[in-house]
């Protein structure tokens, strides 16, 4: 992400301090984001990254089925210089990603996580708590022990448009 030669400011987004440029980055979590296909996902997604490159965050994703987490969690390893293929961890519950120069993504999907599983028998607590850029896709099976920082990202469809997607922040 180019800086426009606008002075950055500290932006506290759901308790992680962020540099930010005056009004375009703080903008990014306060505004709801049309979509538009893979490659609009991905753009979005390379934002997102490079606001957080370099600090740890846990990113709950939302939305149903095919809602587009996992091409999220894609665009956000690649804009991270992950170079290996990042595929949905749907059986394996957890992927980890070594980021180029230090640091770690993961990449969670609690989808088949039944109900009463032990979050601790995938170390849960040590990812969340590890400073690495958490990505979660089912959190709300998660939803009593995630930090109070987790940043919250709702994908939903656009009526009458398969091809689009509204991205939305918040605190639940």
């Amino acid at each position: 992400m180019r800086n426009s030669g606008r002075p950055l400011k500290p932006l506290n987004v759901f308790g992680i301090m962020l540099r930010v440029k005056m009004n375009d980055d703080e903008q990014f979590f306060n505004t709801t984001h049309t979509i538009e296909g893979l490659a609009g996902m991905r753009e979005f997604a390379g934002r997102m990254a490079g606001l957080l490159r370099g600090r740890g965050a846990v990113i709950a994703l939302h939305g149903d089925l095919g809602a587009g987490k996992t091409t999220f969690v894609q665009g956000l390893a690649a804009a991270l210089g992950v170079s290996r293929p990042v595929t949905s961890p749907t059986f394996t519950l957890v992927g980890e990603y070594p980021l180029p120069g230090g640091g770690l993504l993961v990449h969670m999907d609690l989808y088949r996580l039944r109900p009463g599983t032990d979050l601790d028998s995938i170390g849960f607590d040590e990812y969340v708590n590890s400073g690495a850029i958490v990505a979660i896709e089912w959190a709300e099976r998660a939803k009593d022990v995630l930090p109070p920082s987790t940043i919250h990202l709702h994908f939903d469809p656009v009526p009458d448009d398969d091809s689009r997607r509204l991205a939305r922040f918040d605190q639940t």
